[in-house]
């Protein structure tokens, strides 16, 4: 991450606060006033101890100005805990009635009605129940917040959403309740509740945490010693984090910015210098070894004027290697190079400042006004690091590409501004002779002198406008002092003339310099920013992912001169391009595109990957999500510079962003097109199916009539014939009973009662439907001795199942077909297992509708499986198929347990709560 800052001059000694940072602190006190605090009691696992803490500190706090209301407490049958809720003023739960069991939720309504100055809220990352205003707990502590109450929560480290993944990886187990880090950033006040992981495991195995059977449960997936110790060094390292930020916010209130060494931050002063190098990568190693972040800091002088291309590229590569290294990459404008550099350490922490030795002039070194003397003098509390370089050598001339001549040193720059001081000085002597000839006295001619001083120094800058003003004072004593014509002063109080005449001079040729440099910088500063908004303004009406492109070439052309070309993603390459032709029409080019989109990163010209190209090639990447194309540019002479090329990064992000939303009109364009087809097919499926019932119920009565009827009366060709009738009219039957079922489930019609049923029974009813004659004891069944029980709808389970099994005896062949069934953590899970051909390359498609298998057996339609998807989504659970390693087909269906409930026990018991769990 890069960024350019204007640093103002400030006289270091001047201890006033920043009128900025003042106006941004009181903006943020103004906030909390009319809102809640919030507290949470943060911990690492389930049973450290964070409703007891919390508890603890509300009686306390009851105690002192009352006031205090109870509103969702879990007390997890926990004694200790139960007690402290004693006395307290508890808010009734809300009943909400889910899937035939009533869950317990918090009564936010009754709760603002209530606006105690304090509320209890246990469990921050709960989902609450279907039915209640907010899908998440934390939502309705926001609501009690903006309400201007006062909340207390707890939370545990594995339910912060940036951390979700991490906690995965270490306990094995997805957490699917998370908390947004805004949330928990919103905290006036972390209190983290600690508890040892031998003790954590002791209270475990005294069956203090939780219920013998979910304390089983947790033993295999959580509470092992290893994963308890690395959540606990995350949840430490979250409440530093969070410290740390209010520790920074309390020293940058304070007027002089002290450094206060909690944490470690470094920062290296970058130059051009080649030694730069050598202190960026020993800043690197120190960092790394302290485990710091750091920074890398360049600072321009505004009143140097532009850099020689050579010295800018060489500070661009450096910076360039800072940022690979993991800096963040600061830029600064400022006179006073020393005080830009400890203003900015100070604002930011830094504890440890970088800097090179570098060989400066040797009356500086003796009068201790090199730069390196007046930081480490001005340093204060900062620890200053000073790194002897190598001995410096030139920076060689580079050639320019587009011209191939040697680019102009430094040297032949300030040649060019000081051949403006002999006309200069000609025009104002000239000038000067005529206003003697005319009378006028030496005061005014004097201010001649003082204007052409002014004049050079906007011109041609304060070097040329220093050498002026002594020449100036040199001609004014040949000229008009007496005697005239030569350099000897017989007035001696010339003498005090000539010196206020020369400070003047040189003290006005400074500040004009200055401010005309600062008047530059701001101007490119404005002029990218210019460029910035106009193509974010421009982009942001632009329809099409085309027409996007088009204007962002038409930006660069128009605004910064500059070729490029633009390939747009087309699947996982890109596509024709659009832009520079001869760009576009090089192979070489177009390979090197392909290679920034496949690997998202730069390359061509000035980068160290494929540098021989003829442009300079940047990923299209918005924010989030994959690159979206490609951007090349070159320039029509000279060479891209730092600046911009961090200007062409932000324009790129905003193309991409840009992009990308085209994307999602487009994606949601065809998702609505399709969601209509879908609806007009399911209508008309649904009126066709309608109208079939009553005949093929007819046909299929009439059929089965005859047959029973007429028992010797027919023949065998003809009860074969009345056979083929029944079984047709009933297969036709059963697929206008999946296409209505279908269209019931589409559009949330099938009502779903689920209740417990072991799952034994389930499939015992789904065999006895299955009315197949070839084999039907092919279907072996593995249950465990312990009785398996299921959270379902028993009848469109029974469906789930025979579809399962229907498909199994469509497609295994001759093979044995396999049902098993077992409990996987809180849901059950149903396998249905075949020695077939397996399911080809994609076996996800197969739940789509009307989507069959490879081998094209039996005559189905594709509808079985995604019933099957819709069931166990309609139950909120998922269904997999798979090919099995050793040949044949596997399908997966997995039923959650609602909600904090349990199944019940198989000796009648009541079912038991599972609340605070990892």
């Amino acid at each position: 991450m890069d960024q350019t800052t204007f640093q103002p001059d400030r006289d270091p000694r001047d201890e006033r606060p920043d009128p900025d940072a003042l106006l941004a602190s009181v903006g943020e006190e103004e906030t909390p006033s009319k809102k809640g605090r919030l507290k949470i009691f943060f911990g690492y696992s389930a049973g450290v101890g964070k409703t007891f803490a919390m508890l603890s500190a509300a009686r306390a706090l009851e105690m002192k100005r009352g006031d205090v209301l109870v509103g969702y407490i879990e007390p997890h049958a926990r004694p200790e805990t139960e007690a402290l809720l004693l006395g307290l003023d508890i808010l009734a739960f809300k009943a909400v009635s889910y899937r035939g069991i009533t869950l317990r939720e918090l009564d936010l309504d009754a709760a603002l009605a209530r606006k105690p100055k304090l509320v209890l809220v246990d469990e921050l990352a709960h989902t609450n129940a279907e039915g209640c205003r907010h899908a998440k707990r934390w939502q309705d502590v926001l609501e009690l917040l903006d309400a201007g109450i006062d909340v207390y929560t707890t939370v545990n480290v594995q339910h912060i959403e940036s951390l979700n993944d991490v906690v995965g990886k270490i306990s094995g187990t997805a957490v699917r309740e998370t908390v947004p880090d805004s949330v928990f950033d919103q905290a006036s006040d972390i209190e983290l509740v600690d508890l040892p992981p031998h003790e954590l495991l002791e209270r475990f195995s005294e069956g203090k945490v939780y219920v013998p059977e979910q304390a089983r449960r947790a033993a295999d997936r959580f509470f092992r010693k290893e994963t308890l110790v690395a959540l606990r060094e995350l949840a430490l390292r979250k409440t530093a984090e969070v410290v740390n930020r209010q520790v920074e916010a309390g020293r940058r209130a304070l007027p002089s910015k002290p450094i206060w060494a909690t944490r470690e931050r470094l920062m290296v002063a970058v130059g051009p210098s080649p030694t730069s190098a050598r202190l960026i990568r020993a800043t690197r190693r120190m960092a790394t070894e302290v485990r710091a972040p750091w920074h890398a800091v360049a600072v321009e002088r505004p009143s140097a004027g532009a850099m020689p291309l050579h010295v800018r590229a060489h500070l661009d590569e450096n910076l360039r290697l800072a940022q690979s290294l993991g800096a963040e990459v600061t830029t600064l404008h400022g006179e006073r190079v020393p005080d830009a550099l400890l203003d900015f350490a100070r604002d930011r922490g830094v504890t440890r400042l970088v800097v090179g030795k570098t060989a400066e002039p040797r009356w500086k070194q003796l009068l201790g006004v090199s730069i390196v003397d007046r930081i480490v003098r001005r340093s204060g509390d900062l620890e200053v690091l000073v790194i002897r370089g190598d001995p410096e050598t030139p920076p060689p001339r580079v050639e320019n590409p587009q011209h191939g001549r040697a680019l102009p040193p430094k040297g032949e720059a300030r040649l060019a501004q000081m051949l403006t001081v002999g006309p200069a000085l000609a025009i104002a002597l000239l000038v000067a002779l005529g206003m003697r000839a005319l009378g006028i006295t030496e005061p005014n001619i004097i201010m001649v002198f003082l204007l052409a001083v002014v004049i050079v120094a906007y011109v041609a800058g304060r070097i040329a406008a220093s050498a002026l003003a002594v020449l100036s004072v040199l001609a004014f004593n040949f000229c008009f002092t007496q005697p005239r014509y030569t350099f000897v002063v017989y007035d001696l109080q010339y003498l005090l003339t000539f010196a206020i005449m020369l400070v003047v001079g040189l003290v006005v040729s400074g500040l004009v310099g200055r401010v005309r440099s600062q008047a530059d910088a701001a101007t490119q500063r404005a002029d990218a920013n210019e460029v910035l908004h106009r193509v974010s303004s421009q982009l942001a009406t632009t329809t099409g992912r085309h027409q996007v492109g088009v204007g962002l070439l038409s930006l660069l052309d128009d605004r910064l001169k500059l070729d490029a070309v633009v390939f747009l993603r087309e699947g996982d390459t890109i596509g024709p391009g659009m832009g520079d032709a001869a760009l576009m029409a090089a192979p070489n080019e177009r390979a090197v595109a392909t290679w920034v989109l496949e690997h998202a990163t730069q390359a061509g010209t000035g980068t160290a990957t494929l540098p021989h190209a003829a442009a300079w090639y940047l990923p299209l990447s918005p924010t989030e999500g994959e690159t979206v194309g490609v951007l090349g540019v070159r320039t029509r002479q000279g060479t891209l510079d730092f600046g911009s090329r961090r200007l062409l990064h932000s324009i790129a992000t905003i193309a991409a962003q840009a992009i990308e939303r085209e994307n999602l009109v487009e994606r949601a364009r065809a998702a609505s097109v399709e969601a209509e087809s879908e609806r007009l097919r399911s209508d008309l499926l649904s009126a066709v199916s309608h109208d079939m019932r009553t005949p093929l119920a007819t046909i299929g009565g009439a059929a089965s009539t005859i047959l029973h009827s007429a028992q010797g009366d027919i023949g065998e060709r003809d009860r074969a014939l009345l056979h083929d009738i029944s079984d047709e009219a009933e297969r036709l039957s059963r697929l206008v009973d999946n296409l209505l079922q279908m269209g019931r489930l589409d559009e949330r019609r099938e009502t779903i009662a689920a209740e417990w049923f072991p799952i034994d029974e389930i499939v015992d009813a789904a065999l006895r439907q299955v009315r197949r004659q070839d084999q039907p004891e092919r279907i072996r069944v593995e249950l465990p001795d312990e009785p398996v029980l299921v959270f379902a709808d028993s009848t469109l389970l029974t469906q789930l199942l025979f579809n399962l099994f229907d498909n199994a005896l469509r497609y295994a062949g001759e093979g044995e077909i396999t049902v098993r069934a077992a409990q996987v953590g809180r849901a059950t899970r149903v396998e249905v297992l075949d020695r077939g051909l397996g399911l080809g390359d994609e076996p996800a498609k197969l739940f789509d509708r009307f989507v069959r298998g490879t081998a094209q057996t039996g005559r189905g339609v594709g509808l079985g499986l995604a019933i099957c998807r819709a069931i166990t989504e309609a139950h909120g659970g998922s269904i997999e198929a798979r090919n099995r390693a050793d040949g044949g087909a596997q399908f997966v269906a997995s039923l959650p347990y609602p909600k904090n409930a349990e199944p019940p026990s198989i000796h009648g018991e009541g079912a038991t709560t599972e609340t605070d769990k990892p």
